[in-house]
């Protein structure tokens, strides 16, 4: 790991010191913030590991991917925080462009129907 930031600023010619610090965050998944839930949309978690083993009861190994996804998540939105701002230097990372973030994970449950009414059906009863 220690070779990538110059790889990535000579090899790939990234000018920006704030994109090169997230793709290095992104490799090696070291990132600092709080992470968002996506089994229950909760956010600002410290210790989304915790919350996940202990409040939705993940194996281990599911707990592991979930925090790898929210991590490399979390360095996507920065990305596109950094972007917005219209850098001095461009961005030359892509990341930020092609994976979209999705708001809740796949293996979640999804939520509870709203009911016919929410739904825009009438429901009768006899």
């Amino acid at each position: 790991m220690n070779h990538l930031r110059p790889h990535l600023t000579g090899y790939h010619r990234v000018r920006n010191v704030e994109e090169t610090i997230l793709l290095v965050s992104w490799s090696t998944g070291r990132v600092t913030g709080k992470l968002n839930c996506r089994v229950c949309d909760k956010v600002g978690l410290s210790r989304l590991d915790r919350h996940l083993a202990d409040l939705h009861q993940l194996p281990p190994n599911e707990v592991d991917e979930q925090m790898l996804l929210c991590k490399q998540w979390l360095i996507v939105e920065k990305l596109r925080e950094l972007r917005a701002t219209s850098p001095t230097f461009p961005m030359v990372s892509k990341l930020d462009i092609t994976r979209p973030t999705p708001k809740r994970s796949p293996s979640a449950p999804p939520p509870p129907s709203p009911g016919p009414v929410a739904t825009g059906f009438l429901a009768w009863s006899n």
